[in-house]
Parts: C-alpha cells; structure tokens; sequence
C-alpha cells in the first residue's frame, strides 16, 4: 500500500503471523502484527494488541475494489498506528469483552483496555439469544427433550422487542449509551442502553447514516408504520443472505400483491421478472456511508428507510431501456 513515492506498508507473512510494516524512504520505521480481523462484508480492517489495549493498522482491504486501502478516516499521506479501538467498536463486532485500565501511559482521560481471556470472538448464539449455559447443561441433561428450556426463543418475543434486540447493533452510532450493550438481554428495552443524541423528534433522515442506523431507518418506512413487519420479515439471521437480493424482492411481494391493490407502479410497463429483482434496488438503494469515509471510492450501503426514490427508478428505466 503506497501513500508516496516515500512511504509504503507492506503485508508480510512470517512464522509469528501477519504484519503491517511501514518503510519510509527504504527504512522500517513501524510495525505490528495484524492480530484481530473486524468486518467481513464490505472490507476487512486489522487491530492489534499492545498492552491490554486494541489499535486500529493503518491499512485495510475493500472487497468492492479487490485491493489494499488506507483505512477509513485515517492519514492518507503517512501512516499511523496511533489509533485505539473503544468498547462501542467490540459492543457490535464481538459477543462480549470485558473492560479494564488500560496499561499504556496516559496522557490525559481514561483510557480502556479489554481481559483478552474474556473475549468471544465474533457473534454467537448468546448474543441473540441470551445466556446459554444452563440451556446447554440442561439440554445435555436431557437428550430426548424436544423443547428447548432456559434460552429465549426470538419468536415469543413481541415486535418492539425483537427490533430492540437487533437495535443494540443495528441502530446507530449517533446515540449515547446509558450502559454497556454487553449487559443486554432479550425482552430488555433498547431505551435502558442507548438514546439517540438528538433525542428529539423524529429522526432527521438527511443526517442520519445509513452505516448501522437500520432500525431508525425502518422505523421511518410506512412499509413499516403501516404493517406488523420486524427485522426478521426479511432477514433470516441464521443464513447468509448478502448480496441476494431477488431472495429479499420475494419477500416485499408478500405484502405487495395484486389482491392487496398496492402493487409496484412500472408493473405493466417492465416485466415481473424485473420487478421482482430490482424491488430492493429501487427502493432501498446503496447509498455513501458518513461513517467510513473513503473519499476515492464511497463505501455504500443499504438504506433501509423504505421509500420511493425517483432518480434511482429513472436509473433502472434507462438501463432497461439499453437492453
């Protein structure tokens, strides 16, 4: 990855692991080893451990490009490794962690540092579903029982609480938190961990992100006021959807149907083969994250405020048109 003709950082595979190492005019000035991998869908981005504290590298990869990138929202003209991860990044990319001093001098603030032996690593079941250990020593227990006992079941849970439940991740960065996310628990109220901080009103869509802000989002959509959907009517948490998005038009035409009279405006005019794969396009488009910032190449997302949105129909009308 070459910032100028001065300074690069090369990815280097050795015995003890991967590493990021910045050379200044031929020189090895800096390095560490890419310890953690955050993300996974639209790019991946490297931490590493000094101390009991996490640090961002200065390079990551873009999936959309294929290649080597200066992570979102750091220098692009010289490397930097100065950047620390805070608990809010591990609330929505691990299970769970716990928190402790950090160890590294400070120079003003508290500064967080993580118990590395209490971290579980990506999301797993007890991040949905609740404390497992007294399901699993039951279960185990009892191997002819069919019902599963002291777990929660997400479909018993009411819609406000299943949105809330997917809202500890997916609603935002632009909320204070009143307490640590790690100590939710399904059927808790999102109110008691996060408000927003403009918290009054309704939400501002020209300056809300679509980057991890798809509660606000739906809770905008009339697809959403209008109807007793939640998260988990389009997306089915146990499988890997990405990037399906005929599986997700398939599911907008449970509510838009001809006997519900409201169905798609350009039916007639594009054929149902069209229409049922571009729902998603048309009215959820992919649009540029505020949050990671790359100016040479917009990280987009999908927004899941559900609407009509004219440009993007027009688009799809000229391209079908070039067929």
């Amino acid at each position: 990855m070459s910032y100028n003709s001065h300074s690069k950082v090369k990815m280097l595979k050795t015995d003890s692991g991967m590493y990021q190492v910045n050379y200044i005019n031929g020189q090895e000035t800096q390095k560490a080893r890419m310890d953690l991998v955050m993300g996974g869908v639209k790019g991946e981005t490297y931490l590493y451990w000094k101390e009991n504290e996490l640090f961002q590298l200065p390079v990551s990869f873009d999936y959309a490009q294929n290649k080597w990138i200066v992570s979102p929202g750091y220098d692009t003209v010289m490397a930097s490794y100065d950047r620390a991860v805070n608990v809010r990044c591990l609330e929505c990319h691990t299970t769970y962690a716990v928190t402790e001093p950090g160890k590294l001098p400070s120079f003003g603030g508290e500064v967080i540092g993580f118990n590395q032996s209490s971290m579980i690593l990506r999301i797993d079941c007890e991040r949905c579903h609740g404390p497992g250990r007294e399901h699993a020593e039951y279960q185990l227990s009892h191997p002819q029982e069919k019902i599963s006992r002291y777990i929660t079941d997400i479909s018993k849970l009411t819609r406000t609480q299943q949105t809330d439940l997917c809202g500890t991740c997916h609603s935002g960065t632009q909320t204070d938190n009143k307490q640590s996310i790690f100590n939710f628990k399904p059927g808790d109220k999102l109110t008691d961990y996060k408000t927003r901080a403009a918290d009054a009103g309704p939400p501002d869509l020209d300056h809300i992100d679509v980057h991890g802000n798809q509660l606000e989002m739906l809770k905008t959509s009339r697809c959403f006021t209008a109807s007793k959907m939640s998260c988990s009517s389009c997306h089915a948490p146990h499988t890997n959807q990405h990037k399906q998005t005929e599986i997700f038009a398939a599911r907008c035409g449970t509510c838009h149907k001809a006997t519900n009279h409201n169905l798609c405006k350009l039916t007639g005019q594009v054929s149902e083969a069209v229409i049922k794969a571009k729902c998603v396009d048309c009215h959820m488009p992919q649009l540029p994250s505020k949050a990671i910032i790359n100016e040479q190449h917009p990280v987009l997302i999908r927004t899941h405020h559900i609407a009509v949105y004219p440009d993007k129909a027009k688009q799809i009308l000229a391209y079908l048109k070039k067929l």
